[in-house]
């Protein structure tokens, strides 16, 4: 009888990975928003009081959504741990398909 690898939640140089991708979405958001009011005439209130919280609601609504897939594939595939993976395989088999059977 075989034990299962124990799940791997956080490895070295996650923390500097979050931090990089955080600042980069940061500075997208910032440059956009200046393009949409400097250049194209949006008005002020709409791109910071509608457009700004919507889009950071969307990433955070993706973004525990792939959290859920991240820690649900590993589960099914029988990995310990999950580096790089295909957000279409973890949907197929976080849905059902290509679930092992025990």
């Amino acid at each position: 009888m075989s034990t299962r690898p124990r799940y791997v939640w956080a490895s070295a140089g996650d923390g500097s990975a979050f931090l990089g991708l955080m600042f980069d979405n940061v500075a997208q958001l910032i440059v956009f928003s200046t393009i949409l009011i400097q250049v194209f005439a949006y008005p002020a209130d709409l791109v910071l009081t509608r457009m700004l919280p919507g889009t950071a609601f969307g990433v955070l609504v993706g973004d525990l959504i792939y959290a859920w897939l991240a820690v649900r594939f590993p589960a099914i595939a029988g990995w310990c741990v999950l580096a790089a993976w295909s957000p279409i395989v973890a949907l197929a088999l976080a849905a059902g398909s290509g679930r092992k059977e025990t």
